[in-house]
């Protein structure tokens, strides 16, 4: 658009009159569609023309940041909606876009004229960035450039938000119940996750779910919190337990989030944002645990007798036979020894010769046998393995033919399947029975030769399994941890279960499938599957504790009592615990009180057990407990295994106590309770006495060298942190004390010296150490003995 201007001049003696052309800036402007984007959502850029031209043609470079926006197209629109558009990439982050017009507008007019579109980068950064306009024409019907203002920024402001989340776990996962699985999951958002240190301003959850629905829908109690674990390329990392804990069945799994300056969840499924179709949750099946496998009957004769290693109780005492040959002796075995029997010479099937056991599946399927062979040269070489419930009608075992060699890697059986009638049979029987008169060699049978079975195992699970709930350290389930509970030990030392699903040593109720028998699941305090010697541990962390209620470590009336006497400090005191009836005993726990006399007077020089137990103790198997506490001593001793004794005894037990301050008329030694352990049978004693004396009666103090070297065991034990071990020279001897830990190093060296014959008494302080099962030894020259003992912090 032009005006005419008429300039005059005046000249002196010409006038001349000229016309001129002036023209105005036309106004082209840039406008976004919104204030705030989000990655992922589209911008729109709308170029327009703010003043009426007569504009035909425009063209422009726009250049904008790759790294935040993609850009998408350029096209027409508005007062050049009839025309035509074209853009392209000159490089990154300049596009180069034209409209233009195909006919003239009807009169000069403003309008939009080109709309760009742009994505924001799903990853990209949060904040302001812009948008620019370089090198832009705008031209007339007349292709006449029109003069305009340079087009100002675009400015585009990306918000902080959460852009991306999902899985990182497998799309279906498998886990045992009480195994554990890690969860994991990944996100990105702008403007906090592509620098570390932001972890704080972002939360996220793992969600399991019973059905599989939407994430959003689910209860707040299905969601746990995740743990940052670190960040790669500008990703956080989270990750959460999800099967401990979570009961057997099949779950949804998905992932939470959320921003802090943003109440809004983000949910993610596999692979990216939840959605049912293209990125679902996660499904986790917990399975129940296998069936645990449990040892019938179990024979290696490394002791070298014929009866079971191993067992669950009602085949305690089961042994092996041998029919038509002669009897079984010992031999070297497949590791350790194995029964060997010869006479096999003069084969006839109608006076058959074989290996025979006998035992019982009751309650156990899924019976298998293992078993091991060899021969000397001169032996039967070909055997048949047969079942019987009754003993007369055979059947062979398929897979159960057998072909010796001299070598037990040869012939042997590895979880074989029995057939079904031998699950759950009062009787079953089993024999490995000869089937020809061939030898190993391939000659006939000399009497001589002699055949050797090693490493029996008849296996079986239990298909009506219960759950029980066992707390550590009440080994006998009374609901009380007490010196009564390392009797269990001993009742089912070496029997295994299955592991609980979540084990623990805390004071507190754990789920667990019973044993069988039931008893040995509460023996097993510690949870290994296994009962030995860590099983005391547990006892001695929660000695006193009742599921009742209150410290029950000395409660009780007593069943008998003595008059302690005076005592200077120093003077020691023995009381002798009888039973009023000779019984068997394989083991002796006692409960004994110090009425009338403060703690601090006092302490126990010794508490075990009487000639019943000296064998054992001096052969290394016995376990022995005692624990001073509350006024008062408890104590048990034990054979450490299942060992049943047929020889009646009165004296169970002797404890020897030592005044620290003089102890004055009054003081009384009160027998609160006293229980006989035989085999696996305990019996709560009611009928006992308590005497001053060895035989029952008064006798004065008795000194004498000691008869024997003997190590005795430490006291307290448990202990924390001193204890004092006590042993005994018959003869002067070099003496050295050593203490190890459970890996065998030695951690400290107590005694190294010449000393007489007579009885001594060591102090060890342990503070320095940390909690644990530790060794500790006595050498001489002519003897050697290692015991363990128990620090508890």
């Amino acid at each position: 658009m032009g005006y005419k201007l008429y300039l005059y001049l005046i000249l002196p003696a010409v006038t001349i009159l000229m016309p001129a052309f002036c023209y105005a800036q036309a106004a082209v402007s840039a406008n976004v569609s919104e204030p705030l984007y989000r990655p992922g959502e589209q911008v729109e850029v709308l170029v327009s023309l703010d003043s009426p031209e007569d504009a035909y043609f425009f063209s422009a470079e726009i250049v904008y940041d790759p790294d935040v926006l993609t850009f998408i197209s350029a096209s027409h629109t508005g007062i050049f909606s009839d025309g035509l558009s074209i853009s392209n990439e000159l490089s990154a982050g300049r596009i180069g876009a034209s409209a233009v017009r195909t006919s003239p507008l009807a009169a000069a007019a403003p309008g939009e004229m080109m709309s760009i579109l742009f994505e924001v980068n799903r990853y990209s950064a949060s904040g302001e960035t812009l948008i620019r306009f370089e090198n832009s024409e705008l031209v007339n019907s007349l292709d006449q450039l029109i003069d305009h203002n340079a087009i100002a920024d675009a400015s585009v402001d990306v918000e902080e938000v959460i852009s991306h989340v999902r899985l990182t776990t497998p799309a279906a996962i498998e886990v045992t119940e009480g195994d554990s699985f890690i969860a994991t999951a990944e996100l990105f958002a702008s403007g906090i996750t592509s620098s570390d240190g932001n972890e704080g301003r972002l939360t996220v959850w793992i969600g399991l779910n019973s059905e599989d629905t939407d994430p959003a829908g689910w209860d707040e109690s299905v969601w746990r919190i995740m743990e940052y674990t670190g960040s790669a390329e500008s990703f956080y990392q989270y990750e959460a337990e999800a099967a401990l804990l979570t009961p057997v069945g099949t779950y949804y799994v998905a992932a939470r989030a959320e921003l802090d300056t943003n109440s809004e969840f983000f949910y993610g499924g596999i692979g990216d944002f939840w959605n049912a179709a293209t990125n679902p949750s996660a499904s986790l099946t917990l399975f129940d645990q296998p069936p645990f496998r449990y040892t019938i009957a179990a024979w290696n004769f490394d002791d070298e007798r014929l009866t079971v290693t191993e067992s669950i109780p009602q085949n305690d005492g089961s042994a092996i036979s041998v029919t038509g040959a002669g009897s079984p002796g010992f031999a070297a075995g497949a590791d350790g020894r194995a029964a060997s029997a010869s006479g096999w010479s003069g084969y006839d099937p109608e006076n058959p010769k074989y290996w025979l056991i006998r035992v019982s599946t009751e309650g156990l399927d899924d019976i298998q046998l293992s078993s091991k062979h060899a021969g000397t040269s001169s032996s039967p070489r070909d055997f048949q393995i047969q079942v019987s419930t009754d003993g007369t009608l055979w059947s062979d075992v398929p897979g159960g033919s057998l072909t010796m060699t001299t070598s037990f890697n040869d012939a042997a059986v590895e979880n074989l399947p029995l057939p079904d009638f031998a699950d759950n049979a009062p009787d079953l029987y089993v024999r490995w029975l000869q089937t020809s008169d061939f030898r190993v060699d391939g000659d006939s049978i000399v009497t001589t030769g002699s055949n050797r079975i090693d490493d029996i195992r008849i296996s079986g699970t239990n298909p009506g399994a219960a759950r029980t709930e066992v707390w550590a350290g009440d080994t006998n389930n009374d609901q009380t941890v007490d010196e009564q509970d390392v009797l269990p030990l001993s009742a089912y030392w070496n029997s295994r279960g299955p592991l609980p699903v979540y084990p623990t040593r805390a004071w507190t109720g754990r789920d667990a499938e019973a044993w069988i028998p039931i008893e040995a699941t509460y023996a097993d305090a510690n949870g290994d599957g296994v009962v030995n010697q860590n099983d005391l541990l547990p006892i001695g962390l929660h000695f006193g504790e009742s599921r009742i209620g209150g410290n029950q470590s000395l409660q009780g009336t007593p069943m008998a009592s003595l008059e302690v006497g005076e005592l200077n400090a120093g003077e020691e005191k023995s009381f002798f615990i009888f039973s009023d009836e000779p019984i068997p005993v394989s083991g002796v726990s006692v409960r004994l009180r110090l009425g009338n006399a403060a703690e601090e007077d006092w302490d126990v020089v010794q508490a075990e057990g009487a000639e019943w137990s000296r064998q054992w103790r001096e052969s290394g198997k016995l376990m022995e407990f005692t624990l001073k506490n509350d006024g008062g001593i408890s104590s048990s001793v034990a054979y450490r295994g299942v060992m049943s004794s047929d020889e009646p005894v009165s004296l169970l037990a002797e404890i020897r106590i030592r005044a620290l301050s003089d102890l004055h008329q009054g003081a009384r030694a009160e027998l609160i309770r006293v229980t006989a352990l035989n085999g696996r049978e305990m019996t709560p004693l009611e009928h006992v006495t308590i005497s001053e004396t060895r035989d029952g009666g008064s006798v004065g103090p008795v000194t004498e060298i000691p008869e024997k070297t003997l190590l005795m065991q430490n006291f307290p034990n448990p202990f924390n942190p001193a204890t004092n071990i006590r042993y005994t020279l018959a003869v002067p001897s070099q003496v050295r004390i050593d203490i190890y830990n459970a890996a065998g190093r030695r951690v400290a060296s107590l005694v190294e010296e010449s000393q007489s014959a007579g009885e001594y008494v060591v102090p060890f302080n342990a503070s320095s150490l940390s909690s644990g099962v530790y060794f500790y030894r006595l050498q001489t020259q002519n003897f050697t003995k290692t015991r363990s003992m128990v620090l508890i912090k």
